[in-house]
């Protein structure tokens, strides 16, 4: 089988360490919609609607990702522009989707690159005995 090959390493978020986050669609402003956000990197992020998005959601749509919730170290991630690259239908309720980061300022790249690497920190660390 072949590995996938990423620019950029990537946290995932899964099940209930999923990390919420409102979503505007561009072609939609006055609409905002809650996903499950699953996996974050340098590069984008991958969501997963519990909702069927077959209608307003297509690859190659711009989105926004409009503020994340309940995690306090990502509370500047707002506003930020974003292109889906790619979706999958995974059932009639869930609708994921792949987004690539566009014209992501260079503050907002260090925050996140420090944010990152923070919970890798913390997920190696083992407390002694």
């Amino acid at each position: 089988m072949a590995q996938e090959k990423r620019r950029f390493e990537r946290t995932e978020f899964t099940g209930e360490n999923s990390i919420p986050g409102i979503f505007i669609m561009e072609d939609c402003p006055e609409e905002m919609h809650k996903a499950a956000i699953m996996d974050l990197s340098l590069g984008g992020l991958g969501i997963l609607f519990y909702q069927d998005m077959s209608e307003c959601l297509k690859k190659g749509d711009v989105i926004r990702l409009s503020e994340i919730r309940g995690i306090s170290s990502l509370a500047f991630m707002k506003d930020i522009k974003m292109k889906v690259r790619w979706i999958s239908v995974q059932s009639s309720d869930r609708f994921a989707a792949g987004c690539e980061f566009q014209e992501l300022p260079e503050d907002i790249k260090e925050k996140l690159k420090t944010a990152m690497a923070s919970w890798k920190i913390r997920l190696i660390h083992i407390p002694a005995d």
